[in-house]
């Protein structure tokens, strides 16, 4: 299984986006640190990942996935964001202040 980070811009207003949400949660285990981005640990390769994600979407919108290794630095993100980050990188993904 592997992390992958999947954000997005949808770009067109009053489209209902509940087929994409749901299509992301059906993914594998997930967390959203913000409101546009979602962590998925899944078996899915980033380019399954986007197969399933692209007819939810219209043509304007943005679609970015990447794979997490595990460095990563944070600040003011929910407690079970973080719980759910270090439960997969462990504790050295560390929140860290710039």
């Amino acid at each position: 299984m592997s992390v992958h980070s999947i954000s997005y811009d949808l770009r067109q207003p009053g489209q209902d986006y509940g087929q994409l949400i749901e299509q992301l949660k059906s993914l594998g285990g997930w967390c959203r640190p913000t409101a546009s981005q979602w962590l998925v640990d899944t078996q899915l390769t980033i380019g399954q990942v986007q197969d399933r994600l692209l007819p939810f979407i219209d043509a304007n919108d943005k679609l970015l996935i990447s794979e997490v290794t595990g460095a990563m630095a944070w600040h003011g993100l929910a407690p079970e964001v973080v719980q759910w980050i270090r439960s997969r990188f462990g504790r050295g993904a560390a929140a860290r202040r710039y």
